[in-house]
């Protein structure tokens, strides 16, 4: 179902700027030493955006947000994830891959799979188009070139997108789209909030 929202009202815009700053809150706090955890694990990868047009985030994350910066010149994850009392490793690892134009960051829990999933704040350069396959929780994806989401369950939240965003898979939680330049591209019946797209609006 798409639910274009060329006029919301007053409630409902507000309830979409309170999940903006909330899902930044959240990530931004846990990306500065997770905060109120008392003890956590860390890691985090960095690779050369040069020659990258591409990248692709995949795995398992409780909290993930995506930013474009026009001066960046290399493609960063940072991951946090609270363990449990007296562990001393991460229990995750983030690996940054290349092939071809294309950069592959991936997160794997190797212990504690039942403690909650990292949380992640990856940087790229504008200019990148950026792929998400994850299993859910919270993200926010903004500021890069494209988008291409594909996500179990959970929030996600799409802004500042010079070209297209195409959603291909997301059967359970809400998303919602905003300020894009190219077209919104929807496959399936899932639910979508929009506003402010430039091109067209595609569902099938």
């Amino acid at each position: 179902m798409i639910r274009g929202t060329l006029k919301k009202s007053a409630a409902t815009y507000i309830d979409v700027m309170r999940s903006i700053i909330l899902a930044f809150v959240l990530v931004s706090a846990t990306a500065a030493l997770a905060g109120d955890c008392p003890n956590s694990g860390y890691d985090d990868a960095s690779i050369s955006a040069n020659g990258v047009t591409r990248v692709v985030i995949a795995g398992p994350s409780d909290l993930l947000l995506v930013t474009g910066k026009a001066d960046a010149k290399n493609i960063r994850a940072m991951g946090s994830r609270c363990l449990p009392h007296g562990e001393m490793t991460a229990g995750f690892r983030l690996t940054a891959t290349r092939t071809g134009d294309m950069v592959r960051i991936e997160v794997a829990v190797t212990k504690h799979k039942d403690w909650p999933a990292p949380s992640c704040v990856i940087t790229v350069p504008k200019s990148m188009a950026v792929g998400v396959i994850v299993t859910g929780g919270k993200m926010h994806i903004r500021d890069v070139a494209a988008v291409r989401l594909a996500i179990d369950e959970g929030t996600a939240i799409i802004s500042g997108i010079s070209g297209s965003v195409t959603i291909d898979e997301h059967p359970s939680g809400s998303t919602r789209v905003m300020d894009v330049g190219g077209d919104l591209v929807i496959h399936g019946p899932i639910a979508v909030d929009y506003e402010r797209i430039a091109g067209r609006v595609i569902s099938n």
